[in-house]
């Protein structure tokens, strides 16, 4: 089966969600420890967990949950009395599956893990570009003039910077009434 057979779910067709593996896999009930039909869909970003649904065109999925790779674990083994079981513990949900051999069982674990590696890599691959990105910014920022340079070039061809609010800072430290120094204490308002 196809994503196509995931009804009313066309969010996920995306150029960004990649499928990676599909197929059946039996749900252990917490409740009463039976095994239920369901199917899988594992993307590069998402496990899509889908209850299977008979139609007159053929066979649907509902999506019953939906678990991100980011956070994921996947743990074997976790009940001892059922063969070919393991887990997908992630952020949203947890869930108990039963494979039908021990063979398919390895291959979605393997399957998985690589797919959370990989998802791990991509995640820091792209943390790293952003902040060097980042912090290249900011230098170009730092390195560049501040407003208060400005340039002129005179006649002779030389560059020169003037410094003119500083200029203007200077100005303002003293009072045009009575020539005192403004400080913390004395401002303009108060002469």
């Amino acid at each position: 089966p196809s994503i196509s057979r995931l009804g009313g779910e066309e969010d996920i067709v995306n150029p960004a969600n990649e499928l990676i593996k599909e197929g059946h896999i039996k749900k252990m009930s917490a409740k009463n420890g039976t095994a239920q039909d369901r199917y899988l869909y594992l993307f590069n970003n998402m496990v899509l967990y889908c209850v299977p649904k008979l139609r007159l065109m053929g066979q649907k999925f509902s999506v019953r949950e939906r678990i991100d790779i980011a956070g994921m674990e996947v743990q074997e083994n976790v009940k001892q009395n059922l063969p070919h079981s393991f887990a997908i513990i992630g952020k949203q949900r947890s869930l108990e599956l039963q494979a039908r051999t021990a063979e398919e069982k390895e291959d979605w674990i393997q399957v998985i893990l690589a797919t959370i590696e990989r998802h791990k890599q991509n995640s820091e691959t792209f943390n790293k570009a952003f902040n060097s990105s980042f912090c290249r910014d900011d230098e170009h920022i730092l390195d560049s003039p501040g407003p208060w340079i400005s340039t002129s070039v005179e006649s002779d061809g030389v560059v020169h910077e003037r410094k003119s609010s500083k200029r203007r800072e200077k100005e303002k430290e003293t009072c045009k009434g009575c020539n005192d120094t403004f400080n913390f204490t004395k401002s303009e308002i108060n002469c």
